[in-house]
């Protein structure tokens, strides 16, 4: 049919082959990202920061460290929420590298545990070895835990930036983004910095609560060095969570005392997440 053929078409010109990406520009974007996402907040800057982002259909989780969270013995831990999306997908390109933890000159995670681009959109990427290369299910699943082993924390969804990044910013709806970061370095950072919707974008984790053990807590700060959203503060001597947490557990993740507790009780969340995220995104063909 008509319509059939015409879908064929716009489906092979998304598919055309990508080389070139803007990765070598993400060093650049260190120093003034603080800068740029605070001009967002005049209207003409902000208009167009709502269309990078695409701020109406992006949606993205955090998974924290499995070993930060408390849950019911029955209840299955939360990667298996990515899991579940790389054994769906088609088609999967493994970064050789993580550009933020290489552009901010990491010392304190692995500069060569990158992210995982997953869906059908990263079958058009045609790059040199030296940025990455295709993979297959369980090569991937091995790179998400390599980096999970690592203390590193996961987030995945929609985020049209990562999509434009590496020149498949056409065809964003098929990319998932399945990032492994650290509280230091990811660009996610800058955000809080911007207007305030634009952190609306990320999801906390359904039944996902963290809380303060007081009698633990020193007070040392830690946790608000690590909160990349800035909300964990110390208030009389004892860490706090703010209202719009996150749930990504860099918080736990940091706390030498133990004195943060990240716990799951609602056995649904792992339906209302893929169903949400699914929702975004498609990975497979």
């Amino acid at each position: 049919s008509r319509g059939a053929e015409m879908k064929r078409s716009a489906d092979n010109r998304k598919q055309k082959r990508t080389t070139k990406t803007l990765l070598p520009l993400i060093p650049y974007l260190y120093p003034i990202g603080n800068a740029a996402l605070g001009l967002s907040k005049l209207p003409a800057m902000g208009k167009a920061g709502h269309k990078l982002l695409d701020t109406e259909h992006s949606n993205v989780t955090y998974v924290p460290i499995d070993a930060d969270l408390e849950m019911p013995e029955t209840t299955v831990a939360p990667v298996s929420i990515v899991e579940h999306f790389i054994r769906k997908s088609s088609h999967r390109f493994q970064m050789a590298y993580c550009p933020c933890r290489t552009a901010n000159d990491c010392k304190d995670f692995p500069q060569d545990v990158g992210c995982i681009w997953v869906g059908p959109a990263t079958e058009a990427l045609d790059l040199p070895p030296e940025i990455g290369r295709h993979v297959s299910v369980e090569e991937a699943l091995e790179h998400l835990h390599r980096a999970r082993d690592a203390g590193l924390i996961t987030v995945f969804g929609k985020f049209k930036p990562d999509a434009v990044a590496m020149g498949v910013g056409n065809d964003d709806r098929r990319f998932m983004t399945l990032c492994n970061c650290c509280s230091c370095c990811c660009m996610v950072k800058f955000l809080p910095k911007g207007r305030h919707e634009y952190t609306d974008i990320i999801h906390r984790i359904q039944g996902l609560t963290v809380r303060v053990d007081t009698n633990l807590c020193e007070g040392c700060e830690e946790c608000t060095k690590a909160c990349t959203f800035e909300n964990s503060s110390v208030i009389d001597g004892k860490a706090r969570i703010g209202a719009d947490c996150k749930g990504c557990g860099f918080c736990a993740n940091a706390c030498t005392n133990h004195a943060i507790r990240i716990t799951i009780v609602d056995p649904t969340f792992i339906e209302e997440a893929i169903g949400r995220i699914s929702k975004a995104v498609e990975v497979s063909t």
